[in-house]
């Protein structure tokens, strides 16, 4: 006699769905028949996510049981008359990693082991609404999570889940859509100490399904939960209570209620959640809750009972060595040129310039007296290119081959291998352009070479300091020999006596850490190359 009611009702159910061809038919199912999942990703609630990152290199899994009771109505109208699937046991492998501070990568495989089978019982004489449920996989799903960045310096923290569900599960079984499920949602979080409270808003968009009156369709999500962290004890590590509730609900009929007319219509599955979470040791740990849907008769979305129960395994990375900053300047003292001084320089050290040259104390060799940075701060009195505490002749202008002091007697002289300058060939800074200056000492080396016609081969050699690349100092010396080659062609010099080459900063003749030694270094040279047997130069 109940089977009989039973099918009676399915009848007149059946009779009461409108014919309309923008719906599925009656029996195309194609929708989980537990829509609201457990969430893979760390720091959140059971189904509502957190918008907190874990450390990079975060990552856990957890292997977590779902029963739910209740989950799929038999209805007459207004009149529940029974339930097609009682009961449901599912199981989800869950994890998730925590890639980059910006960046969380999760995902669920979820398999339904069993669920209750009242089909045949319910529509035993309207075949297919008769054909019964088994279990399997569900709709494997990918749940990343991107989270605002820190320098945004928001009230609230803010994330953003971009989910999409796989058509992996039996829509025949109620275990997963027909087709693939996009699931965008916006997780907020604002912490209060040991409380905080999460928000998602979202959407689901998805190919519609159905079965008898019930549609299901693209949704409009959302959730809010309260988390409740205690004190780490000698048995619960990091333990927290929580308390969550849920909601999705159709686009087209927003916050329609449960299913309680005999005509095609969605409805809005709303359910509630209350348990805890907590790590026994560094790594293990366990997740219990229980819960229910929102509704006087039990059905799609608002279960008559739930139950999660799960064992967890998390990692986090040792967070690193505490930097020492006695200053607390940013500059470990270990690179910290002034540890006990807080700086704003990458050495660490104040930026003072007592001279107010430009350069700053820690660079200036001389930092009560202005002088520029060519000449490590110091100044030059008589202007010769060389600084006064290396200059052994401040006060009047010399050669830095001289070190600086004035030269005796003629400044070329004729050597075995070379032309010997007892003075220096000066540039415009950073060019290869000769300062007037330089023409009496050049003018002395035509004279040398057109007294000595006998020397067929002179090669003009130009070198430099370090300042700068390797690259840029070999084409500089390489411009500055030809310029000076030029110079001695104008001035009456056959151009085929003459070649020029450019050795750079490889073939220092001094210490290019000081002033005087990179001056020495800045150099031009006059190299024999071939001259004729028993030739003798003419001083």
């Amino acid at each position: 006699m109940r089977g009989a009611a039973l099918t009676a009702g399915l009848a007149a159910a059946l009779a009461a769905v409108p014919a309309a061809a923008q719906l599925p038919d009656a029996n195309a199912r194609g929708f989980d028949a537990v829509p609201q999942k457990a969430t893979p990703l760390s720091s959140s609630a059971f189904v509502v996510e957190g918008a907190r990152a874990a450390p990079p290199g975060s990552w856990h899994g957890e292997l977590l049981f779902d029963w739910n009771v209740q989950i799929l109505a038999a209805r007459n109208g207004d009149q529940k008359t029974g339930n097609f699937i009682p009961w449901r046991v599912d199981g989800h492998l869950l994890g998730a990693w925590t890639v980059l501070p910006f960046l969380e990568i999760a995902g669920d495989l979820p398999v339904t082991f069993a669920q209750g089978d009242n089909f045949e019982e319910i529509a035993g004489g309207f075949p297919p609404f008769n054909t019964g449920v088994s279990g399997g996989l569900g709709d494997l799903r990918l749940v990343p999570r991107l989270f605002s960045p820190a320098s945004w310096k928001l009230p609230v923290d803010l994330a953003l889940v971009p989910e999409l569900r796989l058509p992996t599960g039996s829509a025949e079984s109620f275990l997963g859509g027909n087709g693939v499920i996009f699931a965008p949602r916006l997780n907020v979080e604002r912490a209060f100490g040991p409380v905080r409270l999460l928000l998602n808003v979202g959407l689901r968009y998805r190919s519609t399904g159905r079965f008898l009156q019930l549609i299901v369709e693209n949704e409009l999500t959302g959730g809010g939960a309260v988390v409740w962290t205690l004190p780490t004890g000698s048995v619960f590590r990091r333990p927290e209570l929580i308390a969550e509730t849920t909601f999705s609900t159709p686009l087209s009929q927003p916050f329609a209620s449960n299913i309680g007319t005999s005509s095609a219509s969605a409805t809005t599955p709303w359910e509630f959640l209350v348990g805890a979470r907590t790590l026994f040791g560094k790594h293990w740990g366990a997740t219990f809750a229980v819960g229910r849907g929102f509704s006087s008769n039990a059905g799609y979305g608002r279960e008559a009972f739930r139950m999660l129960a799960g064992i967890r395994y998390e990692f986090e990375p040792e967070p690193a060595a505490p930097v020492k900053d006695r200053d607390h300047d940013g500059v470990p003292d270990e690179r910290d040129r002034c540890p006990d001084e807080p700086g704003d320089g990458p050495d660490g050290c104040p930026d003072l310039d007592w001279d107010k040259d430009g350069i700053p104390n820690v660079d200036d060799r001389c930092p009560r007296e202005p002088g520029t940075m060519e000449l490590d701060g110091c100044p030059d009195r008589d202007k010769d290119a060389i600084p006064d505490p290396e200059d052994k002749c401040p006060d009047e202008p010399g050669p830095a081959e001289n070190d600086g002091c004035p030269v005796t007697g003629p400044l070329v002289t004729l050597e075995s291998d070379r032309v010997r300058l007892r003075g220096s060939v000066h540039f415009d800074y950073d060019k290869a352009v000769i300062k007037p200056e330089s023409f009496p000492l050049l003018d002395e080396v035509v004279s040398v070479l057109s007294k000595n016609p006998q020397l067929k081969h002179v090669r003009v050699e130009g070198h430099t300091d370090n300042k700068g690349t390797a690259a840029y100092n070999l084409d500089l010396s390489r411009r500055r020999a030809a310029a000076v080659v030029e110079y001695l062609v104008q001035h009456g010099i056959a151009r085929s006596r003459l070649v020029s080459a450019g050795y750079g900063f490889e073939r220092p003749i001094a210490d290019n850490a000081t002033a005087l030694g990179r001056a020495k270094n800045r150099r031009v040279e006059f190299r024999l190359l071939e001259d004729d047997k028993g030739g003798k130069p003419q001083k």
